[in-house]
């Protein structure tokens, strides 16, 4: 783990601690990738606010890193306006701790459909214990195969 992850880790041992950093964090990653997001399209507040059928002063708020009055509606109403995709999710704590500490605005930027390239068929295995889906591997998938056939033989014996 890097110093910044180790870091966070040890801090979110404490449950208050991870509620109010995932609190604080989720306003402000949304203030910050829809202030991102509008300035990689050169879009002013009144611009957005037009697209998204929204007050000016309501994207002022939404970009405010303060806010915490988020509804998944509005939200909506600016990924339609952006053409990108909003995915909610529940996540493990790791992977907040791992995401959080990617520096650069660059994880803030997401492109719209239209300036896409098409996805490339990766198959996704999951990583043993968490929901977090990695890119097929060779040597994993060996590895993987064995684990299930070891585990199928093991449970048919157990039945019978």
């Amino acid at each position: 783990m890097t110093t910044r992850i180790t870091a966070l880790w040890t801090k979110f041992k404490s449950r208050k601690y991870r509620e109010s950093f995932v609190e604080s964090h989720l306003s402000s990653t949304v203030a910050a990738q829809i202030q991102t997001m509008r300035h990689d399209r050169s879009m002013t507040q009144a611009d957005l606010a037009a697209l998204s059928g929204m007050k000016q002063s309501r994207i002022s708020v939404l970009e405010d890193p303060d806010n915490k009055s988020l509804s998944i509606a509005t939200l909506r109403r600016i990924a339609a306006a952006f053409d990108v995709a909003l995915v909610i999710r529940f996540v493990p704590f790791s992977a907040v701790a791992r995401w959080s500490s990617e520096t650069g605005n660059s994880k803030f930027s997401v492109a719209s459909f239209s300036d896409e390239r098409a996805p490339v068929a990766l198959p996704l295995v999951a990583s043993a214990g968490t929901s977090d889906y990695r890119p097929y591997r060779a040597e994993a998938a060996v590895t993987t195969v064995a684990a299930t056939r070891k585990f199928i033989r093991t449970s048919d014996r157990a039945m019978h």
